[in-house]
Protein backbone atom coordinates (compact mmCIF):
# COMPACT_ATOMS: atom_id res chain seq x y z
CA UNK A 1 0.00 0.00 0.00
CA UNK A 2 1.42 3.23 -1.19
CA UNK A 3 2.00 6.24 1.80
CA UNK A 4 -0.02 9.15 1.35
CA UNK A 5 1.45 12.79 0.82
CA UNK A 6 1.16 15.40 3.44
CA UNK A 7 -0.34 18.54 1.65
CA UNK A 8 0.65 21.57 2.54
CA UNK A 9 -0.60 25.67 1.93
CA UNK A 10 2.48 27.64 0.36
CA UNK A 11 1.53 31.14 0.02
CA UNK A 12 3.68 33.97 -1.69
CA UNK A 13 4.27 35.79 1.35
CA UNK A 14 6.25 32.87 2.41
CA UNK A 15 8.75 34.34 -0.07
CA UNK A 16 8.67 37.42 -0.44
CA UNK A 17 12.01 39.29 0.29
CA UNK A 18 10.13 43.05 1.11
CA UNK A 19 8.54 41.76 4.46
CA UNK A 20 10.21 40.80 7.51
CA UNK A 21 9.93 37.18 8.91
CA UNK A 22 7.02 38.59 11.84
CA UNK A 23 4.58 39.36 8.64
CA UNK A 24 4.81 35.78 7.42
CA UNK A 25 8.44 35.36 5.41
CA UNK A 26 9.18 32.07 6.18
CA UNK A 27 12.82 31.33 4.57
CA UNK A 28 16.02 33.22 4.66
CA UNK A 29 16.57 36.36 2.63
CA UNK A 30 18.75 34.50 0.35
CA UNK A 31 16.22 32.06 -0.63
CA UNK A 32 13.23 34.63 -0.97
CA UNK A 33 12.86 36.98 -3.93
CA UNK A 34 10.82 40.45 -4.39
CA UNK A 35 7.24 40.09 -4.70
CA UNK A 36 6.90 36.75 -5.77
CA UNK A 37 3.83 35.12 -7.72
CA UNK A 38 1.90 32.31 -7.69
CA UNK A 39 2.66 31.19 -11.46
CA UNK A 40 6.91 31.59 -10.04
CA UNK A 41 5.63 29.10 -7.42
CA UNK A 42 4.04 26.46 -9.46
CA UNK A 43 7.36 26.59 -12.18
CA UNK A 44 9.04 25.70 -9.35
CA UNK A 45 7.07 22.99 -7.96
CA UNK A 46 6.49 21.37 -11.74
CA UNK A 47 10.37 21.93 -12.07
CA UNK A 48 10.75 19.88 -8.72
CA UNK A 49 8.10 16.75 -9.81
CA UNK A 50 5.75 18.24 -7.06
CA UNK A 51 2.08 17.81 -7.64
CA UNK A 52 0.42 21.11 -6.58
CA UNK A 53 -2.65 23.43 -7.03
CA UNK A 54 -3.06 27.27 -7.31
CA UNK A 55 -6.19 28.99 -5.65
CA UNK A 56 -5.74 32.75 -6.50
CA UNK A 57 -8.60 34.14 -4.60
CA UNK A 58 -7.33 33.67 -0.89
CA UNK A 59 -5.65 36.25 0.87
CA UNK A 60 -2.88 35.85 3.51
CA UNK A 61 -4.19 36.81 6.45
CA UNK A 62 -1.27 38.97 8.11
CA UNK A 63 -0.88 40.90 4.94
CA UNK A 64 -3.74 40.45 3.42
CA UNK A 65 -3.59 43.90 1.54
CA UNK A 66 -0.90 43.42 -0.46
CA UNK A 67 -0.88 39.24 -0.61
CA UNK A 68 -3.46 36.72 -2.79
CA UNK A 69 -3.15 33.45 -3.86
CA UNK A 70 -1.83 30.55 -2.12
CA UNK A 71 -1.00 27.05 -3.89
CA UNK A 72 -1.37 23.44 -2.36
CA UNK A 73 1.56 21.09 -2.46
CA UNK A 74 1.62 17.39 -1.89
CA UNK A 75 5.05 16.73 -0.13
CA UNK A 76 6.63 13.90 1.35
CA UNK A 77 8.48 15.31 4.44
CA UNK A 78 8.45 18.34 6.61
CA UNK A 79 7.01 21.89 5.23
CA UNK A 80 10.45 23.76 6.26
CA UNK A 81 12.32 21.44 4.03
CA UNK A 82 9.61 21.94 0.91
CA UNK A 83 9.71 25.92 1.68
CA UNK A 84 14.04 25.37 1.72
CA UNK A 85 13.08 23.43 -1.53
CA UNK A 86 10.79 26.00 -3.11
CA UNK A 87 12.67 29.32 -2.03
CA UNK A 88 16.01 27.92 -3.82
CA UNK A 89 14.06 26.94 -6.85
CA UNK A 90 12.41 30.41 -7.00
CA UNK A 91 15.94 32.33 -7.05
CA UNK A 92 17.41 30.15 -9.12
CA UNK A 93 14.46 30.92 -12.15
CA UNK A 94 14.35 34.19 -11.68
CA UNK A 95 18.68 34.53 -12.07
CA UNK A 96 18.13 32.34 -15.34
CA UNK A 97 15.14 34.55 -16.45
CA UNK A 98 17.34 37.94 -15.60
CA UNK A 99 20.35 36.21 -17.20
CA UNK A 100 22.60 37.06 -14.23
CA UNK A 101 24.39 33.72 -12.21
CA UNK A 102 23.83 33.00 -8.19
Amino acid sequence: MEEERSEYIVWTAYFDSTIPRRLGRKVPLSEAVKNPSIKEILRACKELGLECEAEYEPRYPRTWYMHRGRVRVKFDGPKSKLLHLLGRKIVELRASRSGTSI
